[in-house]
């Protein structure tokens, strides 16, 4: 790998857990070190908590 070429690391979900994961990785890492991408098919998170139970 040429030191011009970072890894790049896939996160699949974009829930509670994906998104944590992704901070974490970022967390451990230089700044620069890898590029970490989440996807999710929804452009929004809802915070589950805050909704009322039926």
């Amino acid at each position: 790998m040429s030191t011009t070429e970072r890894p790049r690391i896939l996160v699949v979900g974009g829930g509670y857990v994906g998104l944590y994961a992704a901070r974490r990785i970022l967390k451990k890492m230089r700044y620069g070190e890898a590029t970490v991408t989440v996807v999710d098919p929804r452009s929004y998170m809802t915070y589950q908590p805050f909704l009322p139970e039926a």
